[in-house]
């Protein structure tokens, strides 16, 4: 489980480094074993470090919290890598990525585009607003024209409404559960 938007996602670190931050996050989680998790976060290090021997790389994005925050990290690595960032292409769906079928997805990669030096750029800026110890430069974010990104306006709302609420101390999913358990659901 690569979760980011649980958990601590320190600013300036490497991808390695930040990889073994959210791997001992997630075994003290108890989502996964340490080693587990250590070996995935080094086989998707290692998938990223090759993308290079491809023709192309396509990014396949949702308008899921998830995927955008892959994204952030993604767009902003890829911005450093020159050699790469020529080739890459990148599809946007608004639907579950599991929801799609074999046919839209042959039909949405002969529409992927290639990522535009604003949408590096923007992925840069937003990974730096995500992984900075305060909330103010993802709030001067959210005031900015983020269109060439089209989910992540919502992505960064869906972030703010995890943080605690003023009148109750509770993230909102945390509020949703509780007012599922009020109306009777276990």
């Amino acid at each position: 489980m690569v979760v980011l938007h649980d958990g601590p996602v320190p600013e300036g670190l490497r991808l390695e480094e930040l990889s073994n931050i959210r791997a001992k996050f997630i075994a003290e989680c108890d989502w996964d074993s340490l080693e587990n998790a250590k070996d995935s976060f080094r086989k998707m290090d290692l998938v990223f470090h090759n993308c290079h021997k491809y023709d192309e790389v396509v990014l396949w994005n949702s308008f899921e919290l998830f995927d955008q925050l892959h994204l952030l990290q993604l767009l902003d690595c890829f911005a450093y890598k020159q050699e790469v960032s020529q080739r890459l292409s990148i599809i946007f769906i608004d639907e579950y990525l599991w929801q799609a079928t074999s046919e839209s997805q042959l039909e949405r990669l002969g529409k992927r585009e290639p990522v535009s030096e604003k949408q590096l750029v923007l992925g840069q800026l937003s990974w730096t607003a995500f992984t900075a110890p305060t909330p103010e430069l993802m709030l001067e974010l959210m005031q900015e024209c983020t269109s060439v990104l089209p989910f992540l306006q919502n992505a960064l709302f869906r972030l703010f409404e995890e943080f605690p609420a003023e009148w109750s101390g509770l993230p909102q999913t945390e509020h949703c559960i509780l007012e599922q358990v009020r109306g009777g659901i276990s």
